[in-house]
């Protein structure tokens, strides 16, 4: 606990005495200093400002300063006005709680923003606010920019000031977007949304980040995704998506003659509109297309929102999906009114026919995401006997990354189809979200001994504002940050701190370019053609030890991706000895060969005059006008021991610098050098 602090005086003895001060009043004119520099102010004002948010008692128990050293500082205002910090906080003020945003950084390298907004006549703005206007993990995600030395504002943003937003916003680097799906449609001027994601494709296209941008939200978030990765080893190759009534019809009538299904509409976060389908009173056919349902098979039927059941025939089910309850749907007991497909493909009416796997009464194990890597595994076991844990009805455990439990799971997704998710996404442009979560589904895999092993399928992606569950849990009527219980705010800070730390990772990675572990497509139309040319010893391990399992020099493609990227094409060719015309031929079409053979390579394993050949074409190159690095020349004067000697009369040779090529000169010479200095006798062999 922080002492009773007094000031004190020497007196003539040389003893101290100490007048008890105003304890609040004092601390607040006081801050801490633990090292020098940009470390001292940077904790001096992050300490200061986290004193004048905390009472007395939160202080005791916390023991907030007993690590820091208390010395006399100005006025806090003034104090905070002069001693803006650089540079990433140290972390013991970073790890302190606050309640309210951060002073931001003096010279940040990058600004951000987090973006909100606020619906009209809405108490407190929306749900998924406080008393305040702000999202509960609204400050804590800002405040994690901060602590990297990056400054991070709040803003909201307000259809009717469009023009006033878009202008402000362009001194960012970046936007974190925390506006829930739906919320710019509410209350707001018609083409709200549109306008927005508009603005937010124009800040991508003029080099900032978004998260997540508007393309990231529509392919991930939107259910038909499950067929963009029904090829991966996370999806399930009976996966479909249907956007008419007619596609709708010939689909389903297969796949539910076939299995049961699950039929998710685009629409919704809570298991509305999410079925469960059976075939009632009938037999699934042996083999998918063996046979197709006819209107007037039952169906047994769930929704997911709250586990209600409701039996119709196939003609009833298509109907409701299509045209709602009424007519030739029937009457329906589910509060949500079906028309899935309302709008087309292009306003998000959309149907996904998944396999229904049995196993997810199970529970369904989530893997929470921070661009790409992950933050933790979470485990949501269905309560009360239900079957799925969709909707809130649900037990939640949490696992760290490498759990034992998860441990296939996380090295097939993490290591195997993430680098490939982006892609089958047609998002390879974009970003990956800032936070997104893929909730996944058990399945029976492989025959094991004693049974059979378990595979996971997603469910589900969702990128769209993803929230904090333990900051939210607080959020709507008059609680706000500061009433989240300490152990729920420490722990959420894990991740907050995440998203700071791979925001600014992010923007690093964007100015410095895409980083590319393949050869690059070659420009439409190339300024020069070249070629890096390298050959594999016959017989060698990957072609030699320079090389690796793809048989190339790890250097030979950022090489070549080096030539791409300035404008030329660039291709990877390898030197055959036994194919030499072949070969000949083929370099002819190039402007300019960079050769990337190791010395000596060409006389192991190869017919006699290897060498020669190789170095008699590339020099016939030369003299045609080509470029070679480095030629034949090139190497044996250069690279040559006796180089040393060409240049012994410049200012970085040594005058003293001699060459020998046969007995007679070596012992003549070097009598005489030894006699003069110590040595430094070379061969010309070796490396």
């Amino acid at each position: 606990a922080a002492p009773r602090l007094t000031r004190g005086a020497r007196t003539a003895n040389g003893t101290h005495t100490h007048t008890p001060v105003n304890h609040t009043q004092d601390m607040m004119l006081r801050t801490f200093r633990f090292a020098s520099g940009a470390a001292a102010l940077a904790g001096a004002s992050a300490a200061a400002f986290a004193y004048s948010k905390t009472t007395e008692e939160e202080r005791r128990q916390r023991g907030l300063f007993s690590m820091l050293t208390t010395v006399c500082a100005e006025d806090l205002s003034s104090f905070l006005a002069k001693a803006r910090f650089d540079g990433p906080l140290p972390i013991a003020i970073a790890s302190l709680r606050f309640n309210e945003l951060m002073p931001q950084p003096g010279r940040p390298k990058y600004q951000l923003a987090v973006v909100e907004f606020n619906i009209p006549s809405a108490v407190n703005g929306g749900s998924d606010k406080g008393p305040d206007g702000y999202r509960i993990d609204t400050i804590p995600i800002a405040n994690s920019v901060i602590k990297t030395g990056n400054s991070c504002e709040l803003i909201k943003y307000c259809d009717d000031k469009h023009d006033e937003f878009s202008t402000y916003v362009q001194r960012f680097d970046a936007i974190i977007v925390r506006i829930n799906p739906g919320q710019l449609s509410q209350g707001t001027l018609p083409g709200t949304q549109e306008r927005f994601d508009s603005l937010m494709n124009q800040l991508l296209l003029s080099g900032k980040l978004v998260w997540s941008s508007p393309e990231v939200q529509t392919r991930m978030g939107a259910k038909d995704a499950l067929v963009c990765i029904n090829q991966l080893s996370c999806g399930l190759p009976d996966t479909f998506a249907y956007y008419s009534g007619e596609a709708l019809e010939e689909g389903f009538k297969k796949t539910c003659a076939f299995q049961p299904r699950v039929i998710k509409q685009n629409r919704g976060s809570a298991g509305e509109g999410i079925w469960l389908v059976w075939l009632h009173g009938g037999d699934y056919c042996e083999n998918f297309g063996d046979s197709s349902l006819k209107d007037t098979c039952m169906l047994k039927l769930m929704e997911m929102n709250d586990s209600h059941v409701e039996y119709h025939t196939v003609k009833e089910f298509i109907a409701f999906c299509v045209d709602g309850p009424g007519g030739a749907a029937g009457e329906w007991k589910s509060a949500f009114p079906g028309k899935y497909l309302e709008g087309g493909k292009a306003a998000g009416g959309q149907l996904v026919d998944q396999r229904l796997l049995p196993r997810i009464s199970e529970g369904e194990v989530r893997m929470l995401m921070v661009g790409d890597i992950l933050q933790c595994i979470i485990h949501k076991k269905p309560e009360s006997g239900g079957l799925s844990a969709v909707g809130g009805q649900a037990a939640y455990t949490y696992f760290k990354p490498g759990c034992v439990e998860y441990a296939d799971l996380e090295a097939k997704f993490i290591g195997q189809d993430l680098p490939s998710l982006k892609k089958a996404l047609g998002i390879d442009n974009e970003p990956l979200p800032l936070l997104w979560t893929a909730d996944f589904i058990p399945k029976d895999g492989k025959p094991i001994l004693g049974g059979v092993s378990t595979e996971f399928v997603v469910g589900e992606f969702n990128c769209s504002c993803v929230g904090i569950s333990k900051l939210q849990a607080v959020c709507g009527g008059e609680k706000t940050l500061a009433d989240v219980p300490d152990a729920d705010y420490y722990e959420s800070i894990k991740l907050t701190d995440l998203m700071g730390t791979t925001a600014v990772r992010m923007l690093l990675q964007k100015k410095q370019g895409p980083r590319y572990n393949t050869l690059l497509p070659a420009p439409a139309d190339p300024k020069f053609k070249t070629a890096v040319i390298e050959f594999v010893i016959p017989g060698a391990k990957n072609g030699g030890s320079d090389k690796g399992p793809d048989g190339h020099r790890v250097d030979s493609i950022p090489i070549a991706n080096g030539l791409i990227k300035a404008g030329a094409s660039c291709d990877l060719i390898r030197y055959e000895f036994d194919k030499h015309e072949e070969f000949t031929a083929t370099v002819e079409s190039y402007d300019a060969l960079l050769v990337r053979i190791n010395p000596g390579q060409l006389s192991q394993g190869t017919t006699p005059g290897t060498q020669e050949r190789f170095d008699t074409l590339m020099n016939a190159m030369l003299a045609k006008g080509k470029l070679v690095w480095s030629s034949p020349a090139v190497q044996t004067q250069m690279g040559a021991k006796d180089a040393l000697v060409k240049i012994s009369g410049t200012s970085c040779g040594l005058v003293d610098t001699f060459a020998y090529y046969e007995k007679a000169s070596l012992e003549e010479g070097f009598k005489k050098t030894m006699a003069f200095q110590p040595r430094v006798i070379k061969q010309n062999r070796g490396s």
